[in-house]
């Protein structure tokens, strides 16, 4: 009995040392650091004035705090890449408010998600390209105004002051979520 007791507080204390780093310091990429602002409103004569909805925003994989899960860098989930998108749009007035004449869908093709066996240290900077496919259509018709992707780049360094990891891939990605949302919107600006 007692060898039976010794062999299973070594087999708990051992899961207890193996388990240590399940639990990570990261959190989701935030709405407010993805979203663009816009300074530029467009006209009220201007094609798509207040008359975009957001559709179909798929594959955005979102965060989680337990390694197990594989996906610990710090992402949008679909739900919060929606609201970023249309806080983008309503800042140039693009954003429908209830009559659509189109629709913008967003796919995430590639996050660049990183996480801690990808990153060399947290001393040299951290990267991340993010690649979003947006297609812009028209309600009635299905027509396509709009189909591209776009790859955008977020960098984030010690001068950051972020000396965590998965803290400092977060800035990364936020930055280029940014650079991204920008992108998007300035080709819908362009559209006539």
């Amino acid at each position: 009995m007692k060898t039976f007791k010794t062999i299973s507080i070594a087999l708990i204390s051992l899961s207890l040392l193996a388990l240590q780093g399940c639990v990570t310091m990261t959190g989701e990429a935030d709405p407010e650091n993805t979203t663009y602002i816009s300074e530029q409103q467009v006209s009220p004569d201007h094609k798509l004035y207040k008359g975009v909805k957001v559709g179909e925003v798929e594959g955005f994989a979102g965060t989680s705090v337990f390694p197990i899960m594989g996906k610990v860098s710090p992402n949008l989930n679909n739900d919060t890449a929606r609201e970023s998108i249309e806080r983008t749009l309503a800042s140039a007035d693009l954003l429908a408010s209830s009559n659509a004449s189109y629709v913008l869908d967003a796919i995430m093709i590639d996050d660049g998600a990183i996480g801690a066996f990808g990153m060399e240290t947290v001393w040299s900077g951290t990267e991340r390209d993010i690649k979003i496919q947006y297609v812009l259509h028209e309600i009635n018709n299905r027509l396509k105004l709009y189909d591209e992707v776009i790859t955008s780049h977020g960098e984030a360094s010690c001068s950051d002051k972020c000396f965590g990891l998965y803290l400092q891939e977060r800035i990364a990605a936020e930055r280029s979520y940014l650079i991204n949302m920008k992108n998007m919107l300035n080709a819908l600006i362009a559209i006539k």
